[in-house]
């Protein structure tokens, strides 16, 4: 659990349709590993059965929808209260990892990551986020999958991590045997594997 580790800052992106709230257990696994501070912003969509970072309408994405949820996180790792805190990282559940990724390779990301870790991740199309590639968290990229995941399929999981890797990212697919789109088996097999 080194990329949580004491005294790092951790912003948490809740999945589609799910509240702050639902990260318990990737909080769980934070305060395992001591994270001084935790910031779980509310993604700014809003549908029929919760809050979202974008709406998913089968109508194709919204670039503004994506651009203001980007910009929810951007104000979260700016926030003035946590200025001097030694480093920050940034994790994401399902549509929140998808958000975390394209913040963590914005051109405009305003704080530098120590390291950025997803669990059930996929990549937002290109023509609706800029991604950058130039910054490299030292912590690397850990995405974290289960191979029966019936939501966001593995495959999706797995291109994000072959992306970041021809652009000269140090990235980790972790892919846990046995598990669906369930953030707290994800969790527990991470803390039982020492990911991340």
């Amino acid at each position: 659990m080194s990329n949580l580790a004491v005294g790092r800052r951790l912003i948490a992106l809740h999945g589609y349709e799910d509240e702050p709230s639902s990260l318990a257990p990737l909080l769980e696994l934070a305060a395992l590993a001591r994270s001084t501070t935790v910031v779980c912003p509310q993604g700014p969509a809003v549908t029929p059965k919760g809050p979202a970072w974008f709406a998913d309408d089968g109508d194709g994405l919204d670039p503004d929808q994506v651009a203001a949820a980007v910009a929810v996180v951007h104000d979260a790792m700016r926030d003035p209260m946590h200025e001097g805190e030694p480093s920050m990282v940034l994790a994401g559940f399902s549509q929140g990892a998808a958000v975390a990724l394209a913040v963590a390779f914005h051109p405009d990301v305003p704080v530098p990551l120590h390291a950025v870790v997803l669990f059930a991740p996929f990549l937002l199309p290109p023509d609706v986020t800029p991604y950058q590639f130039e910054s490299r968290p030292p912590g690397g990229v850990h995405i974290v999958h289960g191979d029966d995941d019936d939501v966001v399929p593995l495959p999706l999981g797995r291109a994000a991590g072959k992306l970041l890797e021809r652009q000269g990212i140090d990235v980790t697919v972790h892919t846990i045997t046995g598990v669906g789109h369930d953030l707290r088996s994800l969790c527990a097999a991470a803390a039982t594997n020492n990911v991340p």
